[in-house]
């Protein structure tokens, strides 16, 4: 069963999947805030298989025109949303947010990239495992391709942390 989309959503706009996981963005949910939908691996054989709404995700400080979820990407137990309307960095510089599946399936909100003013950064969005690929189809002169690397740290603790660090851009 699947949760009916709401007239008006864009339920659709954007998909990735890996594996038998369904990602699927919704920028114009809420006022244009967006929402993203997980549709999980099957679970079970009935007599068809039955796909179900895992989880809806939502940026942590969203608001009315971030358009969270005009482009997602998923590998593993890493979900890349982007944001391309969201102005946390001046107008339009738009935002990236990494997303992690926890030990117990639950999501949760790990890591924010914003871009620069006017960018629209996360209008696309695509990673690897290893790398993340964003682009910035607004930034002057002609546009631009943010890459990033996933990093590994310690915590005072002996805590392993991953965070997402600048490599180049294209």
């Amino acid at each position: 069963w699947v949760e009916a989309p709401v007239s008006g959503e864009e339920f659709g706009a954007s998909l990735a999947t890996d594996g038998e996981t369904i990602v699927v963005g919704a920028p114009a949910a809420d006022d244009s805030t967006g929402q993203v939908h997980v549709f999980p691996p099957r679970q079970e054989w009935v007599s068809i298989f039955v796909w179900t709404t895992y989880d809806v995700l939502v940026a942590s400080d969203g608001a009315p025109g971030d358009r969270f979820g005009e482009s997602v990407s998923v590998k593993g137990d890493t979900i890349v949303v982007g944001a391309p309307g969201h102005s946390g960095n001046g107008p339009g510089s738009g935002a990236v947010y990494v997303f992690e599946r926890d030990d117990d399936g639950s999501w949760h909100e790990q890591q924010k990239l914003l871009g620069q003013p006017n960018s629209a950064f996360g209008s696309s969005v695509c990673t690897t495992g290893g790398t993340l690929v964003v682009g910035a189809p607004d930034m002057e002169p002609a546009g631009e391709v943010r890459v990033y690397n996933l990093w590994f740290y310690l915590e005072h603790g002996g805590l392993l942390r991953r965070s997402w660090k600048w490599d180049q851009t294209l």
